[in-house]
């Protein structure tokens, strides 16, 4: 196909069973579970066999949480004393003063006291490792070397009676109890404290192994008191032996409901089994890139995604570590001070970062890296094939639809104030109290209230405009100022009954303005709250924007994307042009993306959905009927019909998104309704109006699953099915064609094109887990194997791609232009960009582009909007009676050009100024040209 990278997902060894491998546990191993290091060396020696090479995703900001994470472990076991406790990012002295040196771990499935009541915490001993620890259902607890005299010490009389007081066995049980008494204790954090906590517990547990295995009674002895400290409702002292036990563990067991109030380390945004990592922490980074390094080293790797930056307490810091780090191992000298060494030329390694990028805002120029992961270039070719002049009018179809207008810049902050009271409240509460402190260090600010500053705080971290700002102790530039500022003055437009100077103070603090001698330590706390207030936006806005608003808005779900804004409504071709041109000057190395694992629709889905856009009266008529027809099949419940209309206008442009013919069949029919009660259900969850995932309210969920199944498994003579399907295959033909537009545009465009597996052919997928699924490349090998003759020649019968179902069209579109950037990298390289301009009836309806490199130039042409232009009996816009005058004017050094198209072999030798495109546009519906005679 001309592929020339595997994009990898995370190989190091993440937890078990693990679907995704962003919960690593191991640094330092590759995951069994995908494979061995002589299987990854094979694959190695494959990928280099086809000329290619190997992007990989690496997991920098969090680890899974489990007990095989040895790092974890050793902190729950030691607390601060441990070595790995600067590795995590755990608040050792949070608001609740009881959590003070522990770290609150909110597993349990019930609150703690009924657990422990019926028996669920179970302590058991390991005499072969001369170990204690705490089992409650699948999770493992170590036990604080320094809990073992509450076991050990306990019916003690009755082993000195059994072995006699001066038994040498005895003696070195009472020396083994002893030095468990008097190791540090888990607050005692200084290096020699730490160093001897280590060095006695682990000769401790060898010496009571040792023992166990010299004399059995020993053992059983400590197996025999365990049964007094299993809990019984009934047994109260029981209860408090446990209790005892745990209260003097450096965590704190807690119902997982606890942990949106009062957790203390952060966490992948409010997932409690990925805790945050300490990345700025030097030693944390080596630890965790070091097989990654090598890798590099070695040559085995050839570029870096970086998964979630903007967790990072200093994403920029940490750009420049990775790459002279990686400029170490390639013997490249990398100067991260240099702006000449940021250049994506001067990059010791490729690296590209999974930032979220808003409409308005650009990519730090001074990150250490070569782009983004293509959000931004997803959005603007999604935008292109909507028609903008219908917003207004489908915004009306959608409130009267719905029985309710919704401004979605409103909706945004309402559902970021959402998180910030239930999923992530204890970051927010910890930052509050943290900047109250603040408060009480300038006699102008000390009467501002803890109450009165987090209400502040809420408000401007809801009005906030982009996900983070990335003030550090090296930066702070006039973006990051501005959108402070940005944010803080919307807040105080809004909030009439504060104090407006309140919302003064902590733009001071937020923007550093309050302190000028940076060495002193006010200036370090105060920069401290800012980087930590920057780490919580972000997580923010992803939960509040993309996980919340995003289903609770469905005028139109395909604008619903990540990195996109549902109140955006379509772009011009200018606009798409001046995207791509800024992409060229600043990040002409950035990935180009148009579906992803974490995408909420997949790229043809959306392709099919924006055909709405063209059509707001046909499409008004239609959902109207069709919820008319649907309405018996809703269930009342307290005079509410079940789903709201706003669930079933998501419902209807669902099942346009991903129908098929092949759900014709019973079998795939199920298999639909299975996927869309599952899409559904998880969008009704995320927009939390009727029930939620900590709050799942059954009956409404029950009743829409039951209108999903009603309304699919209805006959198939039934009036839904006639007018359902005959509107899904009119707007499926200009599907098509939007998506091979949009596929032509993302293989020509600046930048470095990303394939997501499976979608070398349609590929119709919802939001995960529904497009991670496995990919059927038998059948994507077969239909390459019927295509292939073709690609090598000049085709003016393109039957072979018939019928359009079948992906074929796609395939080859695909192929064609990955093995012609394979035979002319640096075109798509160093290639400039010049946006062409159009004339004539179908102006509005084409965009066009050149691109040249010295004597090389292609033109890229592709249609958009070409609804009214096709038919069933004329699936392609093609021909100049479809086009009639439009044409493509050509500036000055481009006339006389000898082109031909790649796709068909044709030749064109007769232009002048401009290209007439019906006849270029005359056999497929898109058209890339190519010269090298310029």
């Amino acid at each position: 196909m001309g592929v020339s990278h595997c994009y990898s997902s995370p190989i190091l060894w993440a937890k078990t069973g693990s679907l995704h491998g962003y919960d690593i546990i191991d640094h330092s191993k590759l995951n069994p579970e995908i494979g061995s290091h002589e299987d990854f060396n094979e694959l190695v020696d494959l990928i280099n066999k086809n000329k290619m090479g190997i992007i990989l995703d690496i997991v920098p900001n969090h680890m899974g949480i489990c007990c095989k994470n040895k790092w974890w472990v050793d902190v729950l076991e030691n607390g601060q004393a441990s070595q790995y406790a600067n590795f995590f990012d755990i608040d050792w002295k949070p608001i609740k003063k009881e959590l003070s040196g522990k770290i609150l771990v909110p597993v349990l499935h019930d609150h703690y006291g009924n657990l422990l009541a019926n028996g669920e915490f179970k302590l058991n001993f390991y005499r072969e490792k001369g170990k204690l620890k705490l089992l409650y259902f699948e999770h493992e607890f170590p036990i604080n070397p320094s809990s073992y005299t509450m076991i050990m010490e306990h019916r003690i009389n009755k082993l000195e009676s059994a072995l006699g007081y001066n038994h040498q066995n005895f003696l070195e049980y009472q020396s083994i109890i002893t030095v468990f008494k008097n190791l540090p204790k888990t607050d005692e954090t200084g290096f020699e404290n730490t160093k001897e906590r280590n060095r006695e517990k682990e000769i401790a547990y060898k010496r009571l192994s040792e023992l166990c295995k010299k004399n059995n009674s020993v053992a059983k002895f400590i197996e025999e008191n365990l049964l007094d400290f299993r809990c019984h409702p009934d047994d109260i002292l029981a209860c408090r032996r446990v209790h005892e036990v745990l209260e003097d563990q450096a965590y704190r067991l807690a119902y997982w409901r606890v942990s949106s109030d009062i957790i203390n380390y952060r966490r992948f945004f409010d997932v409690n089994a990925l805790i945050g990592l300490r990345a700025e922490n030097s030693s944390v980074f080596n630890e965790t890139h070091s097989v990654i390094l090598d890798l590099i080293e070695q040559k085995k790797i050839h570029g870096l995604r970086i998964d979630h930056p903007d967790g990072l307490l200093d994403p920029l810091s940490y750009f420049k570590n990775l790459q002279t780090e990686a400029g170490k191992r390639l013997g490249t000298n990398f100067d991260g001070s240099d702006e000449k060494h940021l250049s994506s030329e001067k990059l010791p390694f490729y690296v590209v970062a999974e930032k979220i990028v808003a409409p308005f805002e650009k990519l730090p120029q001074n990150w250490a890296i070569h782009g983004t992961i293509g959000y931004e270039f997803l959005n603007n070719v999604n935008n292109l094939f909507l028609d903008n002049k219908n917003s207004k009018k489908f915004s009306r179809i959608y409130h009267r639809f719905i029985n309710k207008e919704i401004d979605f810049n409103e909706l945004v902050i309402k559902c970021k104030k959402t998180i910030m009271r239930t999923a992530l409240t204890s970051e927010l509460s910890t930052l509050s109290n943290h900047l109250s402190q603040l408060s009480e260090k300038y006699y102008s600010a000390r009467d501002y209230t803890l109450n009165s500053l987090r209400e502040a705080l809420t408000e401007i971290i809801a009005c906030f405009p982009v996900y983070r700002t990335y003030i550090s102790a090296e930066e702070k530039n006039n973006k990051d100022t501005d959108y402070i500022k940005w944010a803080v003055g919307l807040a105080k437009k809004r909030s009439m009954s504060t104090d407006p100077s309140i919302y003064d103070f902590i733009e001071k603090i937020l923007l550093c303005e309050f302190e000028t001698d940076k060495e002193s330590e006010i200036y370090r706390e105060i920069l401290n709250f800012t980087m930590k207030f920057q780490q919580y936006t972000g997580p923010l806005m992803a939960k509040g924007l993309e996980d919340t608003s995003f289903y609770n808005y469905n005028r139109l779900i395909c604008l619903n994307e990540v990195g996109g804004n549902p109140a955006n409504f379509g772009i011009s071709v200018n606009d798409f042009h001046n995207g791509n041109l800024n992409r060229l000057n600043a990040t002409p190395h950035g990935l180009l993306a148009t579906s992803t694992h974490d995408t909420k629709l997949s790229e043809d889905v959306r392709a099919r959905i924006c055909v709405l856009s063209e059509i707001p009266d046909i499409w008004q008529k239609k959902i109207n009927k069709l919820s008319k027809i649907n309405k018996s099949k809703k269930t009342k419940i307290d005079n509410s019909f079940i789903p709201d209309k706003n669930d079933e206008y998501l419902f209807y442009q669902v099942l346009i998104g991903i129908w098929t013919n092949e759900f014709s069949d019973n079998q795939k029919m199920g298999e639909l309704t299975e996927r869309i009660e599952n899409y559904m259900i998880k969008a009704v969850r995320e927009a939390k109006t009727h029930t939620s995932w900590i709050n799942i309210n059954t009956q409404y969920e029950n009743a829409l699953c039951e209108f999903i199944r009603r309304v699919l498994n209805s006959p198939e003579n039934h009036p839904f099915w006639k007018e359902f399907l005959s509107f899904h295959k009119d707007v499926t033909l200009r599907g098509f064609i939007n998506s091979i537009s949009q596929t032509t545009l993302k293989l020509t465009s600046p930048g470095v094109p990303d394939i997501y597996q499976g979608n070398e052919l349609w590929k119709y997928n919802l939001v995960d887990p529904d497009n991670r699924n496995p990919v059927d490349f038998n059948k994507v090998q077969k239909l390459f194997k019927e295509i292939k003759p073709f690609l090598k020649r000049s085709n003016e019968d393109f039957s072979f791609l018939f019928p359009l179902e079948s992906g074929k069209l796609k395939l080859f579109i695909s192929s064609v232009l990955l093995n012609f950037r394979k035979k002319h990298p640096d075109l798509f390289k160093k290639g400039n960009y010049i946006p062409l301009e159009i004339k004539g009836a179908k102006s509005e309806n084409l965009a066009a582009f050149a691109r040249n490199f010295e004597n090389e130039t292609i033109i890229t042409i592709v249609p958009r909007l070409v609804y009214h232009m096709i038919s069933e009996e004329k699936p392609f816009p093609v021909g100049e009676e479809v086009w009639r005058d439009t044409k493509i004017i050509l500036p000055d050094e481009y006339i006389n050009l000898k082109l031909h198209d790649i796709f068909t072999g044709k030749s064109f030798t007769d232009f002048n100024k401009e290209i007439k495109i019906g006849s270029i546009i005359n056999m497929l519906p898109i058209s890339v040209l190519y010269s090298n005679s310029i």
